[in-house]
């Protein structure tokens, strides 16, 4: 399949990686949709999930936007809240001078060390991606060849 994709027409191997690109994010975002309980964690790291495809391998990202959200946090840089929790700790902030005590970590929920989102749907459909890897090379290979015969 690999060797395919390397020695394939230059335009059967654009539609042979688009062909996947589309069968992987038809089954990545879905799954991580599943699993986002909370708005955070839609906004955070469903919102910016999307399938990297290449001639010999793919990945399959999440939390990839870089337009920050309302209140500064930046989904690309800032998402391990989101996706693993945080312990709640006590900060010192002066606000116009008047001082006192915040916790700050309560919105991400506790601590869970295998994820929340991303990483049990990546657990989840495993196989099912690197299936629909196959099927959307073979996929985008009939459909290159057709568009090559056509020219």
């Amino acid at each position: 399949m690999i060797l395919l994709l390397k020695t394939a027409a230059a335009p059967v191997r654009k539609e042979m990686r688009a062909g996947a690109r589309r069968e992987l994010n038809a089954t990545w975002k879905p799954t991580l949709q599943q699993f986002a309980k909370t708005a955070q964690q839609q906004k955070v790291i469903v919102r910016g999930a999307r399938a990297k495809v290449g001639s010999d391998n793919f990945q399959m990202l999440a939390a990839t936007s870089r337009r920050s959200l309302s209140g500064g946090l930046n989904p690309a840089t800032q998402w391990h809240g989101a996706e693993f929790g945080a312990n709640p700790k006590r900060v010192e902030v002066s606000i116009r001078g008047n001082r006192r005590t915040q916790i700050a970590g309560r919105n991400f929920g506790p601590r869970q060390q295998r994820g929340k989102v991303a990483f049990p749907a990546a657990r989840k459909v495993g196989p099912r991606i690197v299936a629909a890897w196959v099927n959307g090379i073979v996929k985008g290979l009939a459909r290159g060849n057709k568009n090559l015969e056509t020219r």
